[in-house]
């Protein structure tokens, strides 16, 4: 039961789906964290990836959300 709870409030990552969107989405240099970001507790997404990477010629950070019948978007770090 411990390990259920630790799995929801952690969430899971994947990063090759992360950087795949990324690229696609026109980020380049993109560094996968290896650690879940945050996608606002929206349980329609289920894997959470944080990221560097440059957008149009400008460092960003902020996390992938993906998965279920949302597909995937981007969150950036204000």
């Amino acid at each position: 039961m411990r390990w259920i709870l630790i799995l929801l409030l952690t969430g899971c990552t994947d990063g090759d789906t992360a950087a795949e969107f990324l690229r696609m989405c026109g980020y380049r240099e993109a560094q996968i964290r290896w650690w879940p970001g945050w996608c606002n507790g929206d349980p329609g997404y289920w894997y959470w990836t944080r990221f560097e990477a440059k957008y149009k010629g400008k460092d960003v950070a902020g996390t992938v959300c993906c998965g279920g019948w949302k597909g995937c978007r981007v969150r950036v770090d204000p």
